[in-house]
């Protein structure tokens, strides 16, 4: 189920202000450019429960929007990540999104946060299940009066960079490469095929992660890469066939 209570309060402990959606204004990028959505947070909770990133991980964010995704996976996993956005006024919300966060340093408690939540999800199948009324509303106030927790800690790198996704340089070390249908199949293969020439530059083992793939995209990526399908996780929040992220990786072969 979504809820989007829990999109504000785990946006207010990241003490960032994220959007759901924006469309683009201009028929140019309306052709090739799909529009703002962001990935929900308890999507992404679900993915990070079975699919933990390592200390090692190196995290870019395709289409990064007004940055959730890249500051969830910085501030749970404290890893490097970098956002690339195109469309400039998305960007400079980002970019204030980023001075807020560093300002705040915080140090979000997901586990309590899924717990709390994951809790609040059941007394509410159970009052539906009795024919009673749970009052979401208020279950949520009393979880977002929470008192949140902050630390200055040693913090990994964060960065955004305004830029066309196809031109952007993959570094040699990064590795984890995140995408939410941001634009076209065709600037999507562009995109891949720079990932895998880093990969074959500057050897090393990689992930993409698909969040709401469409058949072009995974039949691309399992007929015409050198990435091989991990496994999928499926989501029960839409009753959509495409709420699902797919995972698939490379593993270099060393002689």
């Amino acid at each position: 189920m979504f809820h989007l209570w829990y999109e504000r309060q785990m946006d207010r402990e990241l003490n960032i202000q994220t959007r759901i959606m924006r469309e683009w204004t201009t028929i140019e990028d309306v052709m090739s450019y799909n529009r703002l959505e962001s990935t929900p947070y308890q999507a992404l909770d679900k993915l990070f429960e079975i699919n933990e990133l390592g200390p090692d991980s190196n995290f870019v964010d395709f289409g990064c929007g007004s940055g959730r995704v890249a500051f969830y996976v910085h501030n749970r996993f404290n890893i490097p990540v970098t956002g690339i956005e195109l469309n400039m006024q998305t960007y400079l919300e980002l970019r204030e999104n980023l001075n807020s966060y560093l300002a705040a340093d915080p140090q979000v408690n997901f586990a309590e946060n899924i717990a709390s939540y994951q809790k609040i999800e059941q007394h509410n199948l159970l009052y539906e299940r009795a024919g009673s009324d749970f009052d979401i509303d208020f279950a949520a106030k009393k979880f977002n009066n929470r008192k949140i927790k902050t630390a200055k800690k040693s913090m990994a790198s964060i960065n955004f960079v305004q830029e066309y996704a196809e031109h952007y340089q993959i570094q040699k070390n990064q590795n984890v490469f995140y995408f939410f249908n941001p634009f076209t199949i065709k600037i999507f293969v562009q995109v891949i095929r720079n990932i895998e020439q880093s990969l074959f530059d500057n050897p090393r083992a990689a992930e993409i992660i698909l969040y709401y793939p469409m058949y072009d995209f995974q039949d691309f990526m399992e007929k015409k890469t050198i990435f091989q399908r991990e496994g999928s996780i499926s989501l029960n929040m839409l009753e959509d066939e495409f709420e699902k992220f797919i995972i698939y990786r490379y593993d270099p072969i060393f002689e």
